[in-house]
């Protein structure tokens, strides 16, 4: 079995900008591809050719391609929801583990402002005294719409230039799962980001919490969202409806504490089918301290 990691130190990052350095990065070891936009993979077919050489023949909704390798970047829901043929059929122990990994469901929504109108005037800071917390924790709020009140959800603040320094904007980032996840992607599934409808509905649910930050005054045009945007990834069915693996409570403690078995079923799927030339990446074969994470998946 192999040996665990062993974290010597662990720094929380963010992403400043986007990805495409990532990207960038990745694209460099990649030489002459050709890359099929719109193009729907429905199954992978590996063969034994003669002399015990194997290929493999991905089938897609614009043809068939020959491979001598593939790796298979899927996210888990869309494993779970087999919207990816196999054949053979992967072993057992793989697509057992890609049933027992449990999906989350976390959505985001980010709420823009003029200026952080939450965050202490530099008057007030240089008398001392820290910024506005980071993190903020909404549980079962009773001044919110009825059909909120059961909500719990986190919040964060990308303000504090102490803790961002140049990377600081007037920006919330709100957290939701279960109930209020499921909420907030339904009440956005039809309309447009960059409708007057679709500001209103989120401002209209989100308003109830950001109108509890220090500072707020209902007239205060700084206290008015420029921009609202919402993740919907539960309405995504090229992201298996979910956003990334997560451990639910049966599995007592997290992915280092819990079922063996889910252990064994992680390291399966991370050590793929070399004897196939398969292979698997993403979020959900990453190392137990990286599993779920931008991180992990890169």
């Amino acid at each position: 079995m192999p040996k665990p990691v062993q974290i010597e130190s662990l720094e929380n990052r963010f992403v400043s900008s986007t990805h495409q350095q990532i990207i960038k990065r990745i694209s460099e070891a990649v030489v002459n591809a050709n890359i099929h936009l719109s193009t729907s993979v429905e199954a992978i077919v590996s063969q034994e050719m003669e002399k015990g050489d194997k290929k493999l023949i991905v089938k897609t909704t614009n043809g068939n391609f020959e491979f001598d390798e593939v790796v298979v970047t899927i996210p888990l829901g869309c494993l779970k929801l087999d919207t990816l043929q196999f054949h053979p059929n992967l072993p057992q122990n793989i697509s057992q583990a890609i049933t027992d990994a449990s999906y989350g469901r976390l959505e985001k929504v980010f709420v823009a402002f003029a200026a952080p109108f939450w965050e202490r005037s530099e008057t007030d800071a240089s008398q001392g005294g820290d910024t506005y917390p980071m993190f903020t924790h909404f549980l079962r709020p009773t001044y919110a719409l009825e059909e909120q009140r059961l909500w719990t959800l986190e919040m964060l603040a990308v303000s504090s230039t102490a803790l961002f320094g140049a990377h600081a904007q007037p920006l919330l980032v709100f957290h939701l799962w279960r109930a209020a996840a499921a909420h907030v992607t339904s009440a956005i599934a039809s309309l447009t980001p960059s409708s007057d409808e679709y500001y209103i509905v989120i401002n209209t649910l989100f308003q109830p919490f950001y109108s509890r930050l220090p500072n707020y005054k209902e007239d205060c045009p700084d206290c008015a969202p420029t921009a609202v945007l919402a993740t919907k990834w539960q309405n995504d069915e090229l992201a298996g409806n979910g956003s990334y693996t997560n451990f639910t409570t049966h599995y007592c403690g997290g992915p280092l504490k819990g079922d063996p078995a889910i252990h064994d079923g992680i390291r399966a799927m991370r050590h793929g089918l070399p004897e196939r030339g398969l292979w698997f990446a993403g979020e959900h074969t990453a190392p137990f301290v990286a599993l779920g994470t931008s991180t992990g998946a890169y």
